[in-house]
């Protein structure tokens, strides 16, 4: 994918569209937002399965958190909302289960 798609696809995450983000398209834009998880991936093998890519960017989430960067953890779930917005079935899922319910013990009153 060259960088006008990725930033096609980034608008629509941004502006919305009838576009929806399908599973491929996630590895794109988690990619073009978050750098390192590209380098994740290619160790681990894990760009064609949309579960195990949430997963990975679900650990470098907390991971950030460990790290008290909360400026990309925000960023983090700021992605997660829009990808949640925007994503075909397959995609909400995958956030739904594989990021948000991981972070159900996080949350404090």
């Amino acid at each position: 994918m060259n960088k006008t798609e990725l930033l096609r696809i980034e608008a629509v995450v941004l502006f919305g569209s009838d576009h929806l983000i399908t599973e491929a398209e996630v590895v794109e834009i988690l990619g073009f937002e978050i750098p390192v998880i590209n380098m994740i991936l290619e160790k681990t093998n894990q760009q064609g399965n949309i579960n195990q890519l949430i997963q990975c960017f679900t650990s470098f989430t907390k991971i950030q958190m460990k790290k008290e960067n909360f400026s990309e953890v925000k960023h983090c779930f700021d992605l997660a909302a829009r990808m949640l917005k925007n994503g075909n079935a397959a995609v909400k899922n995958a956030i739904e289960l594989g990021f948000y319910f991981q972070f159900r013990n996080y949350w404090f009153c």
